[in-house]
């Protein structure tokens, strides 16, 4: 078969027409390339720019020495009642960014084990030994979520919430729901009380007993919590916030 010198050139024009649509298909895949990667660093600068908002925004608080929790419960004779010597906390409350972000509150709690005092020696050792103390020697309580109930008005003067947190005890961690209230007082600080029902059983505790069984803590128990917190310096409290 023999090809002409016309038909060459013919063929010769649609290939370098070929290449052309080729390079062209090249270079805007490498331009839609290059703008999907310049779109993920504007949106990643864009989260990093209202993640700092959110932290730099949030009002932080530490509880004070006022705060106190109480733990009450019965026995097959009597009603007992142990009180936390010390209380210690921080929190972030909840809002709106600068950048618009939601953010919810955040708070952690924690008492240690050995400063429960119940008002005799002799059960305050049963309690720490029946709550693992040695090993696990700090009651600890997150913040999961807070939900406004309620607001303030002329006749009640408290925010009512509906608050999920995470309560740590005797190496157990459970999911509890409670109801608290919250008002604020003087110079920014705030006070929130609430009561959590609890089962010990439900945190592998063996309810202490006394006098070769015949004196023993019933499995249910009340824990209220009446807590005082003010603004906190703010390294301090991110710093517990962070675990550090």
């Amino acid at each position: 078969m023999v090809v002409s010198h016309r038909e060459n050139r013919r063929f010769a024009k649609a290939n370098r027409r070929f290449c052309s649509v080729v390079e062209t298909v090249r270079i805007r895949i490498m331009e839609g390339m290059l703008a999907m990667k310049l779109g993920y660093r504007i949106a990643t600068m864009l989260f990093l720019a209202a993640f700092a908002a959110i932290s730099y925004a949030q009002p932080r608080y530490v509880l004070a020495p006022e705060s106190a929790i109480r733990i009450d419960g019965s026995s097959t004779v009597n009603q007992f009642s142990c009180i936390a010597l010390k209380v210690e906390g921080f929190g972030a409350q909840g809002g709106i960014s600068s950048a618009g972000v939601r953010y919810g509150a955040r708070a952690q709690v924690s008492v240690l084990v050995s400063r429960l005092d119940c008002g005799n020696g002799r059960m305050n050792r049963d309690m720490y030994e029946a709550m693992k103390a040695d090993s696990f020697p700090q009651i600890r309580y997150e913040l999961i979520s807070a939900e406004l109930i309620a607001p303030p008005d002329s006749i009640n003067p408290f925010w009512e919430l509906q608050t999920t947190g995470n309560l740590s005890i005797a190496g157990v961690t459970r999911s509890v729901d409670a109801i608290a209230t919250a008002r604020g007082i003087d110079s920014g600080a705030f006070r929130v009380e609430g009561s959590i029902h609890l089962s010990m059983r439900d945190y592998n505790i063996d309810p202490p007993s006394a006098f070769f069984g015949l004196i023993k803590a019933r499995d249910s128990i009340v824990v209220h919590f009446d807590l005082f917190a003010g603004p906190a310096e703010r390294d301090s409290a991110e710093n517990a916030l962070d675990g550090k």
